[in-house]
């Protein structure tokens, strides 16, 4: 029932459809007598200029003109197909004889059609001409017109990045300020200011009363240090570390490490000063806990103790960032402290817990600034993070790089970072990038296949450093990364353009040493320009280093003519900071040491030795054996030779004794590291003959006869007349 009624209907409507299609009323402003006598109606004759006639329909004298226009509407049929297409065949050929310019519609091909077109267009006589938008259109339209082709443009340039390597590369050319512009536009991770959101004045208030929920707080900015840094922050006892989350305790531990670079910028001695009194056993635990945060596996026994290491990478209960007998080796007593309070927190512990990757590689970073920590937890935590490299982000995996260079840990897997930074040099700013580039040239990670992405985006970057950020570049970074002749000149180029910012001359006269002796083609293709500039710089470092020993000497005279009491006093501040730094010899200078700071680091347990003769205990071990009764070879210590200084050097010979301290080798590793190696290679370079002298050889001697022997085989047979009669 339903169905029918609904097609009935549809039917009905049709039907009604088509009475409107050939019957339409009279429109109502048509009818001008709506009463009368007789029903009259108007309609419009078939021609616009004559005026409307008004007719009865009900006289008969009408009823012929009805018959005959009832009989002129009646239907017309249509013609055939084949007499239509005869029809426009005839029609076409008339055309075309009719045309002076030939067939319009024939088959004609498409060069000729262009080429009549184009005669049409020359000829003056041609009554079309081109459309002119001034002639043509209003000022209003034609402004109109403007604007509406300038919005199809601007389009078409958004969807359209053009390919700076192509023909047309518009403003993107393969230049180093088009090139900035280009990943300035495209590439520096910012939100377009077209594309965001504006709401208008008053939205807010509008949804907050058509929701009915309170106005969020605006939330303010606030810098890195306000947020970490707690004013009123106390050290924690050291038992109490093992109860902590990952939150506490990495609050904990940059707090921790704020302080200790408050104490060391208020310690004479600086950064050699160490760590605090009683910080080495905090920072054991701070180890401990945060390996196990990470979900690392770390045996008690195997961490305490022997895993705690110094920037020296000696066996001991070390510290790898102080010096002093204060932050130096643990005594026995504090070994066991530490031991039955991590034995005893290990019986009753909470189930272990995964921290997050941030917090992991936070850690990682607290241990790093402070240098401090046990060994098997750092590197159980560069092992977790390095786990999921694929989750760092690129400022995440500099400051894991960073980590690891100040730590002077070469992980088997840092050239994973290299990969995974393959893209993303660019995207970091310039601090960020050149402290990138200096923690990989002092891991020897250099000459590594995925560093040549590095070294691409540091020589781009170059003509765009500002002169703080170009003062940061190592000589290091120039020797491993700027490898070869173009990028060291375009080094030097910008060193000149920058000279009011060159404060500290070491590495720029380390990168002309470097370029003397490495590179003497390209030294003799400097311009004299940039040779002056060198000399310059290299004069006034050797003023100013003259002033300084001038300096030191009488700071001696004063000290030998000070009474016992205050000697005494001195030396014991100086066994309180055992070890307070050391100069360039031994590969351990401010410069060349693989921190970022320029002061280097010492092994913490080094016994105190007369650093105005020395650079290091080893070093004045070696030299009292060396010239004494049993070898006898006259030398000199601490013998400057450029901006480096040699350890002992008998200068007939041009022999150079080398003592090999333990921070020019990485922690727990055979290999030297970059800055040692380079060292040598430029001394070498000069003509000496390099006897090194590592330190865990010259430990493990014990009488001094057979570390003579030791030398005596070491040396060259020229430098000991004696040993050709044996």
């Amino acid at each position: 029932g339903f169905a029918s009624s609904s097609s009935s209907r549809a039917a009905r409507k049709k039907k009604q459809k088509l009475q409107f299609r050939y019957w339409k009323p009279t429109p109502e402003k048509l009818n001008r007598q709506k009463d009368g006598d007789f029903p009259v109606m108007l309609r419009p004759s078939k021609s616009l200029g004559e005026p409307l006639a008004v007719r009865d329909l009900q006289d008969g004298a009408l009823d012929a003109q009805a018959a005959a226009e009832a009989a002129g509407d009646e239907k017309v049929s249509r013609p055939k197909p084949h007499k239509v297409r005869e029809a426009l065949k005839e029609r076409w050929n008339r055309k075309e004889q009719e045309n002076p310019m030939g067939p319009v519609l024939s088959t004609a091909s498409r060069q000729e059609l262009k080429e009549r077109k184009r005669l049409s267009e020359r000829s003056s006589e041609s009554p079309v001409q081109k459309f002119d938008v001034e002639r043509d259109m209003s000022r209003e339209d034609a402004a109109e017109l403007e604007s509406m082709r300038a919005r199809a443009l601007a389009r078409r340039n958004y969807k359209w990045m053009p390919n700076p390597f192509g023909p047309k590369p518009s403003d993107l050319a393969p230049t180093p300020q088009a090139e900035a512009k280009y990943y300035e536009r495209y590439f520096d991770g910012k939100r377009p200011r077209q594309d965001e959101r504006r709401l208008p004045v008053g939205a807010g208030d509008a949804e907050e009363l058509r929701e009915g929920r309170p106005a969020r707080p605006q939330r303010e900015r606030i810098s890195p240090k306000r947020f970490w840094i707690r004013p009123e922050y106390v050290s924690p006892e050291p038992p109490g570390v093992a109860m902590m989350n990952s939150r506490e305790l990495k609050f904990a531990m940059v707090n921790e490490a704020h302080e200790v670079c408050k104490w060391r910028n208020e310690h004479p001695d600086g950064r050699a000063a160490g760590l605090p009194p009683g910080s080495a056993e905090l920072w054991l635990a701070f180890g401990l806990r945060a390996a196990e945060l990470a979900h690392v596996s770390t045996s008690v026994h195997s961490t305490i103790g022997l895993d705690f290491v110094g920037p020296g990478g000696s066996l001991g209960v070390h510290a790898l960032g102080g010096r002093g007998s204060s932050v130096g080796e643990l005594d026995v007593a504090t070994t066991a402290t530490a031991l039955a309070a991590a034995e005893e927190e290990a019986r009753g512990r909470r189930p272990p817990q995964k921290c997050s990757l941030p917090t992991t590689l936070r850690f990682l970073q607290a241990m790093a600034k402070v240098q401090a920590g046990p060994y098997t937890a750092l590197r159980s935590l560069m092992s977790r993070v390095l786990e999921q490299l694929q989750e760092l982000r690129p400022h995440q995996c500099f400051f894991l790089l960073q980590a690891m260079s100040r730590l002077r840990i070469k992980h088997q897997k840092s050239q994973l970072l290299l990969q995974r930074m393959s893209l993303a040099w660019r995207t970091l700013p310039h601090k960020k990038l050149i402290k990138a580039a200096n923690a990989v040239a002092k891991l020897d990670l250099g000459s590594h296949l995925w560093a040549k992405p590095l070294k691409l985006a540091l020589v781009r970057t170059l003509p765009q450093l500002s002169g703080k950020h170009f003062a940061n570049v190592k000589a290091i970074t120039v020797m491993e990364l700027l490898d070869d002749a173009e990028s060291i000149t375009a080094y030097l180029v910008r060193a000149e353009e920058l000279k009011a910012y060159v404060a500290y001359s070491r590495h720029l006269r380390m990168v002309e040493l470097h370029t003397h002796l490495v590179h003497p083609e390209l030294w003799a293709s400097l311009d004299e320009r940039i040779r002056l500039f060198l000399e310059q710089v290299r004069t006034a470092a050797e003023q100013s280093s003259a002033g300084e020993a001038l300096a030191e000497q009488h700071r001696r005279g004063r000290r030998r003519r000070s009474p016992p009491s205050s000697r005494r006093r001195e030396a014991g501040v100086a066994e309180e900071g055992e070890g307070v730094g050391e100069s360039d010899g031994g590969g351990g200078s401010g410069d060349e040491s693989d921190s970022d700071d320029d002061v280097s680091d010492d092994e913490l347990s080094t016994p105190a030795f007369d650093r105005s003769r020395f650079t290091s205990a080893l070093h004045e071990d070696i030299s009292r054996i060396l010239g004494g009764p049993d070898l006898g070879v006259e030398h000199s210590n601490k013998l400057a030779a450029g901006p480096l200084t040699v350890d002992m050097c008998h200068v007939p010979t041009m022999t150079v004794v080398e003592a090999a301290p333990a921070w020019q080798f990485y922690v727990r590793s055979p290999v030297v590291t970059a800055l040692a190696r380079r060292r040598q290679e430029l001394l070498r370079a000069m003509g000496f003959k390099i006897v090194r002298v590592p330190y865990h050889r010259w430990e493990a001697l014990g009488s001094d006869e057979a570390k003579a022997e030791f030398l005596r085989v070491k040396l060259p047979k020229e430098l000991l007349p004696s040993m050709a009669l044996r």
